[in-house]
């Protein structure tokens, strides 16, 4: 990681916006979105490779567990979510076979599943020491070493959360909620009061422990130079908590896929057009897990 100076407020978001601060570019020029050859391309600029390579590919999905919006079903989704973890651990996940046909590697992690993040109509999701070390926990996702990064989440019952922090950086004029998102996300907004300005603190405030562990792993791929794929909606919104904090974070990320109209919506407020033209629903990390293999293709291209 790129050192900076020593955070003078002790504050633990401090230390991430001074992260922020000192991201560096890529260091070979990008070229204009044009294809395939652009993708791989890309690809090269943020490796700083004349030539780019993917050999070290890896997927890596965040599984947490909420409370919010279950209606006193918080075991059985703490059960579901732990289930998609251990059936991604054994190899029979959607994402799984996908992984093992581009040759990627396949990372999951759990983000204290049988601690459910507080239902955030009751109160907030994390202080900020907790959420900067969930953030620190989301760095890790390129331990070992990667040269091509795709992201996603393993969740059951996060989409309210992860729509309420979307409607909180975007405006409830720029979310589509359905009757009963609205209802709950107005009920969140009723109960915090005056909304923060801060995109770190409405994340501290209403994000699921797999929204900021992403923003973490898209943070510290930006520093070690990964380029990143990202597919699903928390990832969608850990990336529009980073945009908002600096828009300039997200020059090393591609959306693979868009599912549904609220997708569309937060991609399109933080300028990410969708690598496939597919909506790919088939599980977490299957879309970026595709464009792995595109890009494999595209740089065999070239030689």
């Amino acid at each position: 990681m790129t050192d900076h100076a020593p955070n003078p407020t002790g504050l633990p978001f401090d230390d991430f916006r001074a992260l922020v601060k000192t991201m560096p570019a890529p260091t070979i020029g990008a070229a204009p979105d044009c294809g395939a050859g652009e993708l791989a391309n890309w690809i090269g600029a943020w490796q700083g490779r004349p030539r780019p390579a993917v050999s070290m590919p890896t997927v890596c999905l965040f599984a947490a567990s909420h409370e919010s919006g279950l209606d006193g079903r918080v075991d059985e989704a703490m059960k579901a979510v732990q289930s998609l973890l251990e059936m991604t651990a054994a190899g029979g996940a959607p994402v799984n076979p996908v992984c093992l046909e581009v040759n990627a590697g396949l990372k999951a992690f759990d983000l204290a599943i049988d601690m459910p993040v507080p239902d955030i109509i009751r109160e907030d999701a994390h202080d900020e020491a907790g959420a900067a070390a969930t953030i620190a926990f989301g760095m890790e996702a390129i331990a070992g070493g990667s040269d091509l990064l795709g992201l996603s989440a393993i969740e059951v019952g996060g989409k309210l959360s992860a729509l309420t922090v979307a409607t909180a950086l975007m405006g409830e004029d720029g979310m589509i909620l359905s009757e009963q998102e609205g209802r709950f996300v107005d009920a969140v907004f009723a109960r915090k009061g005056q909304l923060p300005t801060d995109s770190l603190e409405i994340m501290r405030a209403f994000a699921g422990r797999e929204v900021i562990a992403l923003v973490g792993a898209i943070m510290a791929a930006r520093h070690e130079q990964v380029p990143v794929f990202i597919d699903g909606l928390p990832a969608l919104a850990a990336a529009l908590i980073l945009h908002r904090l600096d828009r300039a974070t997200l020059a090393h990320v591609r959306l693979a896929a868009v599912a549904g109209p609220q997708e569309a919506a937060i991609a399109e407020a933080i300028g990410l057009s969708p690598v496939l033209n597919l909506a790919v629903t088939a599980g977490p990390g299957v879309a970026s897990s595709m464009v792995i293999g595109l890009a494999r293709a595209a740089i065999g291209m070239q030689r």
